[in-house]
């Protein structure tokens, strides 16, 4: 209530689910990213509970089914807190500024799954990156089909709309929370300032690296905690 800040910080935060919906688990109104907001609102940011996509085949008793469904709804959620960044930057400058931010001090975050997208925005950005064996089929083809997904800002494919385009996609910085990262090969230099906060003793996804699991006991696919990615960050500065 009479508020007359003009450019605040502005967060967004990915809530958790395993890019799965449960009830209240894996929505934007979760209670804990509630939470979260509430608190760095009352510290002055602009804080947003994001809907990204969700959805991918956990239950398959195909690995490789499971691998590419769930890498793919990472890369989606990842093209949605992008979009997101670009919708507070384009209202800033032609919608009046309605939520008063600041587009230059935009931040993006999540809880586990929405931490896992937010530091693909952080790195994952080269075709290259989709190349890897652990992110191929058996025939040879990437889990991404770019024609099909979209660029990594999520322009193009087939299941796109083009949203706020002409605006940058990248926030400040990055907070990871409980999160890991496809491979710290996807950290090179000059990429986004990343915290990461995490359990080393939290199963459900690794500190280090490991295999993730599902709940019913399926191996998904090899990802990197920030016991072995964030030496990496900070090592190329």
């Amino acid at each position: 209530d009479g508020d007359t800040v003009a450019d605040r910080p502005v967060i967004i935060l990915g809530h958790a689910g395993s890019y799965l919906t449960l009830y209240q688990w894996g929505v934007k109104e979760q209670y804990s990213v509630v939470e979260m907001c509430n608190r760095f609102a009352k510290l002055g940011y602009v804080a947003v509970s994001i809907k990204y996509r969700v959805g991918w085949e956990a239950g398959s008793s195909d690995a490789e089914t499971r691998e590419k469904t769930i890498i793919n709804a990472v890369y989606r959620s990842m093209q949605d807190f992008k979009t997101c960044v670009r919708y507070f930057k384009k209202n800033a400058n032609e919608g009046g500024n309605q939520w008063k931010i600041n587009p230059c001090k935009i931040f993006i975050g999540g809880t586990n799954s929405g931490g896992y997208s937010a530091l693909a925005v952080a790195n994952l950005n080269k075709q290259s990156e989709l190349m890897g064996v652990k992110f191929l089929d058996s025939q040879g083809n990437p889990y991404i089909n770019q024609s099909k997904t979209g660029d990594f800002d999520g322009f193009g494919g087939t299941e796109n709309l083009n949203n706020h385009a002409g605006y940058n996609s990248l926030p400040a910085a990055v907070l990871a929370l409980g999160a890991a990262t496809g491979d710290t090969t996807w950290v090179e230099q000059g990429e986004l300032p990343t915290v990461a906060l995490h359990g080393m003793n939290e199963t459900t996804t690794p500190y280090n690296t490991a295999i993730v699991i599902t709940g019913s006991g399926s191996a998904i696919i090899v990802v990197s905690g920030p016991g072995d990615f964030m030496p990496r960050v900070e090592r190329l500065g």
